[in-house]
């Protein structure tokens, strides 16, 4: 489980990184991104988490990746988007970052919206638990 903590933690190394500006996204460390994506990917709503990981498909596969080559060499045996775990779509970004840097420039905006509702996401999980 993903606790707020680690969400706000990560959010702090983004902004360490300097993740926000558009040319960070690709000098930040592939390791850390794979974790990011999943961890923020964890904290949002189902519905919400599906339509992320929509946009990230698309943006990934309209910045070059073909995404079925990359799932297979990741041994990832999803045949629908449906079958994407968070974790399936975090090694797939960092497939990404480590191969085609110019598709991570893609879905940065992307990423960084998702990386925005996930902070939100666990800034109100205390106040639901009450």
């Amino acid at each position: 489980m993903v606790t707020s903590s680690a969400v706000h933690q990560m959010h702090n190394g983004t902004r360490q990184r300097g993740i926000g500006r558009p040319a960070a996204m690709i000098l930040v460390d592939s390791d850390h991104l794979r974790d990011w994506v999943r961890n923020s990917l964890l904290v949002l709503p189902e519905s919400e988490r599906n339509r992320a990981r929509d946009r990230l498909l698309s943006g990934l596969r309209s910045g070059g990746l073909y995404i079925e080559e990359a799932l297979l060499m990741l041994g990832i045996p999803a045949e629908t988007p449906d079958d994407l775990s968070p974790s399936d779509l975090a090694m797939l970004v960092r497939y990404a970052h480590i191969n085609s840097p110019a598709t991570i420039a893609r879905v940065r905006h992307d990423l960084a919206v998702l990386f925005a509702r996930a902070k939100e996401e666990a800034a109100a999980e205390p106040s639901r638990a009450a």
